[in-house]
């Protein structure tokens, strides 16, 4: 697991050692909000700790990235900051916090990065079938505005070009529409 540190106080090292307690093999550290945005153009961040920055820069962070956003809030800001973090989707840890909590929040945000990565990645995977059956439709629809087929008759047509040529119905919809400008 990949975390992002952001924080330059004293106790950045023992944050860091915290991190890596919680199952972070590699931790990046960023001093500042625009060297975390810039870190996290990168991806592949489970886990973002913002031990220093406002709250906004962690709601901020938490819409750009999949990562789960873990933001250590001071007591006496706490329950202020905290209704905000949690619309956000940041989870929000008084500080100072215990060690175990600590290591224990930063697992559960890591869980989140990937449970959310896991439906992005199904997300897109239907996203492709859409756009698949789409384009399979707009051929359809050309076959029987130029070669005067049934839908049905269209429908089997691209499915035996498919099996007959061992493509993707998507192949032999884009033939067609490159046949007849659809």
């Amino acid at each position: 697991m990949k975390a992002l540190l952001l924080s330059t106080g004293p106790g950045a090292e023992k944050l860091a050692q915290a991190l890596r307690e919680a199952g972070a093999d590699e931790v990046v550290r960023a001093s500042d909000g625009p060297g975390a945005r810039e870190a996290l153009k990168a991806g592949g961040f489970a886990a973002v700790l913002i031990a220093e920055g406002p709250a906004s820069l962690a709601a901020e962070l938490a819409a750009a990235s999949t990562a789960g956003i873990l933001a250590l809030v001071p007591e006496g800001r706490f329950s202020e900051a905290l209704p905000a973090l949690t619309r956000a989707g940041v989870f929000a840890l008084s500080h100072p916090a215990p060690r175990a909590a600590l290591i224990e929040a930063v697992r559960h945000a890591a869980a989140l990065y990937f449970r959310l990565n896991g439906a992005a990645s199904e997300n897109e995977k239907l996203r492709g079938r859409l756009n698949e059956e789409k384009l399979v439709g707009r051929a359809k629809l050309a076959l029987v505005e130029y070669l005067n087929m049934s839908e049905a008759q269209a429908h089997r047509y691209i499915e035996k070009q498919a099996m007959d040529r061992r493509i993707s119905k998507a192949e032999v919809a884009r033939s067609i529409l490159a046949n007849y400008g659809g």
